[in-house]
This record gives structure tokens, sequence and C-alpha cells, in this order.
């Protein structure tokens, strides 16, 4: 498990988000692939996606809980989006969330390390557990 600064992401948004989590403390690194069986629907409609790979795996290492991301530039709300939802779902998996391209812009405005840390407890469902 690293720090993250290997591998930040794919693009600029992915870089933002990782560099932001890094900054406010968090660990971060690519995710390991999400598997479900039976298949889901894929983006095209046809009943044979069973495998989805996000983005990162983010650790809060204080209260030691992970994170499964998905960062995109838009709203999430695309079919392939969607598809990858339908394989957490079937994999019973309740720790994953996607980063909007909106959250991206306020975690890139947030001025200090405690401002971006305060942020992604708050889009994780994390600050009342802290």
């Amino acid at each position: 498990m690293g720090n993250g600064r290997e591998t930040l992401g794919s693009d600029s948004s992915e870089r933002t988000f990782a560099n932001a989590a890094i900054i406010a403390g968090f660990n971060i690194q690519n995710s390991p692939s999400i598997r479900c069986y039976p298949p889901v629907l894929d983006k095209h409609g046809d009943l044979k996606k069973s495998v989805t790979t996000p983005d990162f795996l983010v650790t809060d290492l204080c209260i030691p809980r992970n994170m499964y991301v998905e960062v995109t530039r838009g709203s999430g709300d695309l079919p392939s989006k969607h598809a990858q939802q339908r394989v957490i779902a079937q994999a019973k998996i309740a720790n994953y969330i996607i980063i909007t391209g909106d959250q991206i812009a306020e975690l890139e405005q947030a001025e200090s390390p405690d401002e971006k840390r305060r942020l992604l407890l708050d889009y994780f469902g994390w600050n009342d557990e802290e």
C-alpha cells in the first residue's frame, strides 16, 4: 500500500482527486477489481458484465475504513457508470462512490488540508463517524 504518488490517475480529474485525498491525509491506491455473479446488464443492455475496477481505493487510517472511488468529469449519469453501479450492487459492496466533476471542482477550490478532508468525509458519508 503506497501513498498514491506513484500512480495518480489517468486524467486530470483523477489526478486532482488523488492529490486532494493525499493532502487531506488519506492513503490512496489503485483499486482492485470487483466481481459479481451472476452477471448484470452492461452499458449496451447485454447481460454479461461481471467485473468493474473503480479508479481508487481510499483508506482513512485515523479510523480504519476504506472507500472504492470512481472519478468522472461529468455527473456520472452515463450508461457505463450505471453498469459499474450494477456490478457494485450485485457484489453487495456498500463502500463505493462516484465522485463527480462538480465535487472535483469543489475539492480544487478547498484551500486547506482540513477543508479537503471535511469535503471528502462528507462525500464518503463519514462525517458522522468521526
